[in-house]
């Protein structure tokens, strides 16, 4: 009986802060606390979590959601070293003796977000948002989201302004097409809506220079040198969205690009910008298009295909300096919904860039990227609202400046449930 009544008793002193805590908070509905989730929501996201928790003041709402998302692949050939991103330019020139085809299980796409927003009935209402995934070596998570808005402010860690979310196509590849320019980094951003209806939206911001040049280096000596990055890329965007949820976007960014001649012992500042064009929505009933074409110099880092290549600067023709590099990209989609349950998605995606040839560097001229092809194609089918399958073929093909190519093929299949 003694022992009893201590289980009893320590049994109460441990719920009883979860019961206080639990009394003063309700699970909720209500359109405006949804609203506010999908005001603090990032544009990939756009929505409210199922799970929604208001506190009795109406003064501090809490979202907790995400998806648990598992994967199966087959990759005959070539085969590729990541099992959740088709990269394709890193698919291999060549094939090793006996590696004629990978089977991979995975579950690291998960992902789980948390999104609070305080005085949401306020002007000065506050959102904080955190998102995670598990890509990371041996499913360590890795940072998606994390930053704060108040009102057109936006301050921590997102895709990169620069990019058009709403105009990515979706995919069980988690890399999608090599043409996508949705790039994680750190900044500020400001962002006013104005119109009758709010339906322009203007967009500026600074952000983390992500630079990954090619060093010239000739005769086993450095001619050039990295050095600190001083200034922030400037995006900047003006996009226009319709009552149908249709939008177009076009936007803009400019880089400062640093690095050190060591021939004439001096920086030098390399100008380097970006424009595109970008857009999404229904043309027919059922039938949705997403498409994006991208150019500039010195902008290879915010391409999926070419980040951390080196090919936003390589050594100019001379090897004793480095110039910045030309390059494009576009993507196409069409995604035709037959039912509430089954869907298809088609892309088309190119990527190519235009360096000068060089006499040496870091990497050589010959095996550089010169060009990479993805297609895709997959079928999802809604088992529940909350519950999706799907399969999906995907098609890609490197090219290198010496014109040797590599292809590769990948089919996949994955269940995602979504909170």
């Amino acid at each position: 009986m003694i022992h009893s009544l201590k289980y009893i008793l320590i049994a109460g002193a441990l719920t009883t802060p979860a019961l206080m805590f639990a009394e003063s908070l309700l699970v909720t509905d209500s359109p405006q606390a949804r609203q506010s989730m999908t005001w603090n929501s990032p544009t990939a996201i756009n929505a409210a979590p199922d799970f929604l928790i208001i506190g009795k003041s109406d003064r501090f709402y809490v979202g907790v959601g995400g998806n648990v998302t598992l994967t199966a692949s087959f990759d005959p050939g070539r085969s590729m070293s990541n099992p959740n991103e088709f990269i394709t330019s890193e698919i291999p020139m060549g094939k090793t003796p006996g590696n004629n085809g990978t089977f991979s299980f995975s579950a690291q796409q998960t992902q789980l977000y948390l999104n609070m927003v305080a005085f949401p009935s306020s002007k000065n209402r506050v959102g904080g948002f955190v998102g995670i995934n598990f890509l990371g070596n041996n499913y360590l998570p890795e940072l998606v989201y994390a930053y704060i808005r108040w009102r057109g402010l936006q301050a921590g860690y997102d895709y990169n302004l620069f990019s058009d979310s709403e105009a990515i196509p979706p995919s069980i590849d988690y890399e999608g097409a090599n043409a996508i320019t949705a790039q994680g980094t750190a900044g500020v951003r400001y962002s006013l809506n104005f119109g009758k209806r709010k339906e322009w939206c203007a967009q500026i911001g600074a952000e983390l220079p992500m630079l990954s040049p090619t060093q010239s280096v000739m005769n086993e000596k450095n001619f050039t040198e990295p050095v600190t990055q001083k200034v922030p890329d400037i995006p900047v965007a003006l996009q226009y969205s319709w009552e149908s949820g249709a939008h177009i976007r076009l936007s803009g960014v400019l880089r400062n690009l640093y690095s050190r001649s060591v021939a004439e012992n001096k920086n030098i500042d390399h100008l380097g910008w970006g424009i595109q064009l970008s857009g999404s929505g229904e043309i027919l009933p059922g039938l949705t298009a997403y498409s994006q074409i991208v150019y500039g110099k010195g902008i290879a880092s915010y391409f999926q295909d070419l980040n951390g290549l080196g090919l936003d600067m390589v050594p100019s023709p001379s090897g004793r300096n480095l110039s910045t590099v030309r390059c494009w990209g576009a993507y196409g989609a069409l995604q035709y919904a037959f039912s509430d349950k089954f869907s298809v998605v088609g892309t088309y995606s190119q990527v190519r860039s235009y360096p000068d040839e060089y006499p040496d560097g870091e990497a050589p001229f010959q095996s550089q990227y010169r060009y990479a092809q993805y297609a895709a194609g997959t079928f999802y089918y809604n088992i529940t609202s909350n519950l999706t399958s799907g399969i999906e073929y995907i098609w890609g093909k490197r090219v290198d400046c010496n014109g040797e190519k590599g292809v590769a093929s990948r089919i996949q299949a994955a269940l995602i449930f979504s909170f």
